[in-house]
């Protein structure tokens, strides 16, 4: 009978470790800003919440230097709470590596009452000098519908296969 908690133990163990990201190269610490023009694409009022669909025209800049393109859809619930969520494509360089793009989401939530959002971003799926970039992190910032939407991120990057 002892031998089944032990076992369940060491599986339970083996598992975590499994699950802990692995890279050939340590990390780099980012971070940068980006600014952002937004085109609504269509909009409507559901149940008291309010869904835009949008895209719009970034300008990263710091460790990370380029344009991007994306489309998303953030909620404004009734609640006072707003969440976003966008997909796109990023085209520059990183730590100033050769251009390239990289594909990339963004995601973030703007509680009641509260002047900031704050989310995560992730990149990767590369081409050109940026084909083994890898990179995640958080950012925070006014944004939308503030006249001046400049955000700050910072993060980890790492150039392996």
């Amino acid at each position: 009978m002892k031998k089944i908690p032990r076992t369940l133990l060491l599986v339970c163990m083996v598992l975590l470790a499994a699950s802990l990201p692995v890279y050939a190269t340590t990390p780099t610490e980012v971070s940068g800003d980006f600014d952002y023009e937004p085109t609504i694409v269509h909009d409507e009022f559901r149940g008291g919440n309010w869904f835009v669909w949008a895209t719009d025209v970034e300008w990263w800049t710091g460790d990370l230097e380029g344009t991007a393109t994306s489309e998303y859809l953030a909620i404004f619930h009734r609640s006072g709470v707003a969440t976003f969520s966008s997909k796109g494509v990023f085209e520059g360089s990183v730590l100033g590596s050769d251009t390239g793009t990289l594909e990339y989401q963004l995601t973030g939530i703007l509680q009641a009452g509260a002047a900031e959002w704050q989310g995560t971003w992730w990149m990767g799926n590369g081409t050109g000098g940026l084909e083994n970039a890898h990179a995640e992190g958080t950012w925070w910032g006014p944004g939308w519908p503030n006249p001046s939407p400049m955000c700050s991120w910072e993060g980890l990057v790492h150039f392996d296969p």
